[in-house]
């Protein structure tokens, strides 16, 4: 009981972090990109 909730609760964190190191890669190569259309 306590392994199936672990893997229950585990799993969508697993998902979200991932989700979320994307959208940070993502929005940091966008940031880079304004900038650079910014500074030039």
């Amino acid at each position: 009981m306590i392994l199936h909730f672990e893997c229950f609760v585990g799993f969508p964190f697993l998902v979200l972090l991932i989700v979320a190191t994307f959208f940070t890669r993502w929005f940091e190569t966008v940031w880079s990109f304004e900038l650079l259309f910014l500074l030039v």
